[in-house]
């Protein structure tokens, strides 16, 4: 190496740290260098579910199998079965309020002295039961399958077989659903922790339960559009 090779390559580690720093000291800086690269920062943000979605539209296709895929999920996978999506949300369930007692007095009242009186009969009312409200009874992760959808919560665990989904629908701007099932008397449902859509991860998993792979593919594709894949 001659001298001025050697002058080169100090230089340019130098500009490499200098690079290095800045971008940990002033975050914006890193993310205007990387618009000025055509990726913008939520891209970014977005690569590990883009990374994700990909790989699930791989398994889709039998390109990959899940045996070989190295990914952690708190759902034990089924023979056959492999994962469409997986995230963070709620458990919903609706939860009745407290029962309340309306009524009054049909007795007679007299006294016992002083400023003492007792009541001689009865009451006359009705009990009324607590009003319904959805509620987030927990949060937990959420997985959707080709043949599940399975939620793994720190006091509760569920599971639906899609094939038994007897109906559901989106709530909250699609970022969750709650959903019918046979052997269950009540509706439940799931949502994501933020306002990020949930429903289409439902819409590709049925589809692909249904053995509809193309409508799923579509589903999505439509998602990766939507985190900004530089690929779609």
């Amino acid at each position: 190496m001659t001298e001025g090779q050697f002058v080169f390559a100090v230089l340019l580690i130098v500009l490499i740290v200098v690079f290095i720093k800045a971008s940990q000291r002033y975050p914006k800086f890193a993310a205007l260098f990387k618009r000025s690269r055509g990726v913008s920062s939520e891209t970014v943000s977005n690569e590990p579910r883009i990374a994700e979605l990909r790989l699930s539209i791989q398994l889709l296709d039998g390109t990959v199998l899940q045996k070989d895929v190295d990914v952690s999920s708190p759902a034990v996978l089924k023979k056959g079965e492999f994962i469409i999506h997986q995230t963070q949300g709620y458990l919903l369930e609706y939860v009745e309020g407290p029962t309340q007692f309306q009524g009054g007095s049909t007795g007679v009242s007299f006294g016992l002295g002083g400023s003492v009186r007792m009541n001689v009969g009865g009451t006359k009312g009705q009990i009324q039961r607590g009003q319904e409200t959805l509620t987030a009874v927990d949060q937990g992760y959420i997985v959707f399958t080709s043949k599940r959808i399975v939620f793994a919560g720190s006091r509760e665990s569920r599971e639906w077989t899609l094939s038994k989904i007897s109906n559901a629908q989106g709530i909250e701007d699609r970022s969750g659903f709650m959903i019918g099932y046979a052997s269950r008397a009540k509706l439940e449902g799931l949502k994501s922790l933020g306002s990020d859509p949930l429903v289409w991860a439902l819409e590709a998993s049925s589809a692909v339960s249904q053995d509809d792979k193309e409508t799923a593919k579509t589903k999505i594709e439509t998602e990766l559009v939507r985190l900004g894949d530089p690929q779609k």
